[in-house]
């Protein structure tokens, strides 16, 4: 199997919940994380993308985390204007690079991967990226859910494309 890069996409919120987007090589070995970088702003979003894109070209796939808002979601209308807004962000600078992309809903890959780890799903996550990629730096703090979900969203897809 030829190597590929997934990059997973948290869009998160905001400093204190700061989503995060993740490179992914799988191949028939391990999963290797080749970069992982925090939500700090829209240019270094775009930098880490480009990069990603200048070495993988055709050999790689984003895998964003699909974000909406319900009826429920009223009383956070500015949480979720952020998080709707640095979705529709990714989506549009994954599409102007032209790194294709598909979208996975949180229960989705949050169903398949999270399910050994207890707590809430942030825990679990975290809990599931130190297991499988050991207690790196990028997963010491709480803080840290958005590296490891957007590790775990790359995997999922990395992992479900491999069985089609």
């Amino acid at each position: 199997m030829e190597s590929r890069l997934y990059i997973g996409i948290d869009p998160g919120v905001s400093v204190s919940a700061p989503g995060a987007l993740a490179g992914l090589e799988i191949t028939d070995e391990r999963p290797r994380i080749v970069g992982i970088q925090d939500w700090v702003g829209r240019g270094t979003a775009e930098a880490t993308l480009r990069e990603f894109w200048e070495e993988w070209e055709g050999r790689c796939l984003a895998v964003i985390e699909k974000q909406w808002a319900s009826g429920r979601d009223r009383n956070k209308a500015v949480s979720v204007s952020k998080l709707v807004g640095n979705y529709e962000f990714y989506v549009g600078l994954l599409r102007g690079i032209g790194i294709p992309a598909v979208e996975v809903a949180p229960r989705t890959w949050q169903a398949a991967m999270l399910s050994e780890f207890h707590g809430t799903t942030k825990t679990q996550s975290l809990l599931r990226a130190r297991h499988f990629y050991g207690k790196k730096p990028w997963f010491k703090n709480k803080k840290n859910h958005g590296r490891a979900d957007a590790v775990n969203i790359a995997e999922y897809y990395g992992r479900e494309r491999g069985k089609r």
